[in-house]
């Protein structure tokens, strides 16, 4: 089933880190997000615009989609629950009554891409998800 929806939130999987952002940026395949290294001065416009195109030099990331909303403030605030209570067990297709866990496979495919480290630069950044 396609997700229609246009912003989703995200786990940055190497840095554990979660951010709000446009579906736009996630790949079709929904395994890497297109994040800035540094915030650029138009962060906020290139954010909340739910067909925003990031620029080329924008770092690709593995991620993990965790939920997603039809707007970008819906997102924040599921960020924000994220960030205050660890919650990022539960995704959009787990059931609201038990809890999955998030795991890392321990080496990555043999066509996986290299990707350089996970942004430094989210608002959510640092945050304990329970590992």
């Amino acid at each position: 089933m396609v997700d229609l929806k246009k912003f989703a939130v995200v786990h940055f999987l190497r840095e554990n880190s979660v951010e709000a952002v446009p579906r736009s940026w996630i790949s079709s395949n929904q395994l890497t997000c297109a994040y800035p290294r540094k915030f650029p001065q138009n962060f906020e416009s290139l954010r909340s615009n739910e067909e925003s195109v990031p620029p080329a030099q924008w770092g690709r990331y593995k991620v993990k989609i965790l939920k997603s909303y039809d707007s970008l403030e819906k997102a924040n605030r599921k960020a924000n629950k994220f960030l205050v209570t660890s919650d990022v067990e539960t995704t959009d297709c787990d059931n609201p009554n038990t809890s999955a866990i998030l795991t890392l496979a321990s080496s990555p495919p043999t066509d996986s891409v290299i990707l350089p480290p996970p942004p430094a630069s989210s608002i959510f950044t640092g945050i304990n998800l329970g590992r």
